[in-house]
């Protein structure tokens, strides 16, 4: 049976246009939340016959919230909306890992930055809801993601000692299961039925 895609999977990378031969991408860190966004307006054009709709052109944005740090990929963020750069980003999901090529399912971009609203509420973080103006559609592919960015992107656990290895998370709570006996027969008698019990093998 097929799971839903929990939100927190999928997770922002980006990098500025211009640095794609130099820099590799880096995960935005203490995202909160996006929203990936593609509408077309429809026209209509009138005619003898009657009112027929007209397809425009496609707008597609991705809105997101994070909180405010001091990351690199928070001040590249902020550099490329000051500048007018355009930025490349990928949605993530690292739910879909493919096995052969340890690369993760993903869509791909490159847009503007059109808003940096700073949020700084007293009894809150401060957060960013900046939005990012793509152009065209995001388009389906598969990304690499770097050791330091996959380990950001999940949940490790690290030991005390110096130079410790992430290790995956253990979960100390086991569910309860009731066994419940497999039925091989059901002889209906006069006053009930006789259920027999498949003996396990």
């Amino acid at each position: 049976m097929e799971k839903a895609i929990q939100g927190k999977k999928i997770k922002l990378m980006f990098r500025l246009t211009r640095e794609r031969a130099t820099t590799a991408a880096k995960l935005l860190a203490l995202e909160i939340s996006h929203e990936y966004k593609s509408e077309t307006k429809t026209d209509t054009q009138s005619t003898k016959d009657g009112n027929v709709p007209t397809s425009g052109m496609p707008s597609a944005s991705i809105e997101m919230e994070f909180l405010r740090t001091g990351t690199e990929t928070y001040n590249m963020l902020k550099y490329a909306y000051r500048n007018g750069l355009e930025i490349d980003v990928w949605r993530i999901n690292f739910d879909k890992k493919d096995p052969k090529t340890g690369k993760y399912e993903a869509e791909f971009g490159t847009g503007l930055l059109d808003s940096f609203g700073d949020s700084a509420e007293s009894d809150s973080n401060s957060s960013i809801k900046p939005t990012l103006v793509l152009n065209g559609d995001l388009v389906e592919g598969w990304a690499t993601v770097d050791t330091e960015n996959e380990e950001l992107a999940r949940a490790f656990f690290y030991d005390t000692v110096a130079g410790a290895e992430p290790e995956e998370p253990v979960e100390k709570y086991t569910p309860k299961t009731i066994e419940v006996p497999k039925v091989e027969s059901i002889t209906p008698t006069s006053d009930g039925a006789v259920v027999k019990v498949k003996e396990e093998e």
